[in-house]
């Protein structure tokens, strides 16, 4: 498992920063869920504030953590700019490189799963 307290997990999520564009996800979370364009928020997060199964989870981990909205990824890491979002990254010596990708997230259902799955990754990398 990746163990460098130094590296960084980058969870990214696939939702804008903006203030209309978080009102608009609270408004798609409650009145329509199945069209929210964040699984990863979906899993992760009740209606205000982050699930605390998640949160208990990641502070197990001995990687820093930085939660990045899809505007604020592409300004910061331009590269990646087409790199279909929600994903997780490892930065690790200055290099950013994708652990899990959107399409893995779009398939886990609740935390367990997603937190199971974060951890086969970590292992592997």
């Amino acid at each position: 498992m990746t163990r460098n307290k130094d590296d960084t997990l980058l969870f990214v999520y696939n939702a804008d920063s903006t203030l209309f564009a978080s009102l608009s996800d609270f408004a798609r979370k409650v009145v329509a869920p199945k069209t929210h364009g964040c699984n990863l928020c979906m899993i992760t997060y009740g209606l205000f504030e982050m699930k605390d199964e998640w949160k208990e989870f990641l502070d197990t981990l001995p990687q820093h953590k930085t939660f990045l909205h899809r505007d604020e990824f592409v300004k910061k890491y331009p590269g990646y700019a087409k790199v279909q979002l929600p994903a997780i990254f490892v930065i690790s010596n200055g290099a950013v490189k994708e652990l899990v990708s959107a399409q893995e997230i779009n398939h886990k259902k609740s935390v367990a799963e997603l937190k199971a799955f974060l951890l086969l990754k970590l292992r592997k990398n």
